[in-house]
């Protein structure tokens, strides 16, 4: 079960701007890994392997994060702050393999600097992401 959905649906419906829920999801995938022990790390890498026969389960999946961030990058799009000169799929996909790798480089490694990672995902994505605040 993919829980970035229902995740996504709440940050566009209690953050009214893209930044904010850039920076609000970052804040919840932070909060989630300063959670996690070794276990849960071992079951990030596992997990894939476990669904790898199920071809289906393994499209879901991927589809439905790269949709939710799509879609959280569309509505930013209709505010009007958000940068038009890349589409909101290309953009989904470079959130997604970032979390994806910073994730996966963090569950192989535990001495792997995730925070400090996700941090400066969190200002790549806003940059690249979120037109200038003026």
């Amino acid at each position: 079960y993919d829980q970035s959905e229902p995740m996504l649906r709440e940050l566009i419906a209690n953050h009214h701007t893209t930044r904010g829920r850039l920076e609000a999801m970052i804040d919840y995938i932070e909060a989630s890994f300063a959670g996690m022990n070794d276990i849960d790390r071992e079951l990030i890498l596992v997990a894939p392997s476990t669904i790898a026969a199920d071809r289906e389960t393994q499209q879901e999946l991927g589809s439905s994060s790269m949709d939710g961030f799509t879609r959280l990058i569309a509505a930013g799009v209709d505010l009007g702050d958000v940068n038009t000169r890349f589409s909101p799929e290309i953009l989904a996909s470079t959130v997604v393999g970032t979390l994806n790798m910073l994730t996966i480089s963090w569950a192989m490694d535990s001495r792997f600097p995730v925070f400090a990672k996700l941090e400066e995902a969190r200002l790549l994505f806003e940059h690249l992401i979120c037109k200038e605040s003026n």
